[in-house]
């Protein structure tokens, strides 16, 4: 086993590990339902992570590696939902994706911009056995609009917090 591959899996096991004791404290409450979402994106992209790591095809790896960029979009959405969750928690989970709609087709066009050429074309594997991915022609693309997303989630994750009093600015 690779040490990039074990560091992985020791995370995954973690993630999934507090996903659970959360989940157990009370898992009624929509926030905490919320983050066994975002421990569930995470845990998916782990998994992801963790076949690309051992592709040993060039189709193989530019699957995983796809697989990993896409539900990695999903990241910031995970944690907005749950930032929602905490500050209205009387709101029904389909109230919290209606007010995430813009977040969504964010990520809906990152999901198909990930399945095509302008993101990565292809993959060399040198002689040391680390691949090498051959970016595409617009694969600027995936860090701008995930940085876009998830800075605009750090500025709404500042503003509840200071917004917040009580337990909810402690959960945030």
């Amino acid at each position: 086993m690779t040490d990039p591959l074990a560091i992985t899996l020791v995370s995954l096991a973690i993630n999934v590990l507090l996903g659970v004791i959360v989940m157990w404290a009370n898992p009624r409450r929509l926030a905490n339902r919320q983050f066994l979402g975002l421990i569930i994106v995470g845990s998916c992209w782990l998994v992801a992570l963790a076949f690309s790591f051992t592709a040993r095809s060039e189709g193989s790896f530019l699957f995983w590696v796809r697989i990993t960029s896409i539900v990695g979009a999903l990241v910031p959405i995970a944690f907005r939902l749950v930032r929602l969750a905490v500050l209205t928690p009387s709101v029904a989970m389909l109230d919290l994706l209606k007010r995430s709609r813009w977040q969504l087709g964010v990520f809906s066009f990152i999901a198909i911009y990930c399945l095509t050429e302008f993101y990565m074309e292809g993959v060399r594997f040198p002689a040391d056995g680390v691949p090498d991915p051959i970016h595409g022609s617009l694969a600027v693309l995936f860090p701008l609009l995930f940085l876009g997303l998830a800075g605009h989630e750090i500025v709404q994750l500042i503003r509840g917090i200071r917004s917040s009093r009580g337990i909810r600015r402690y959960e945030l």
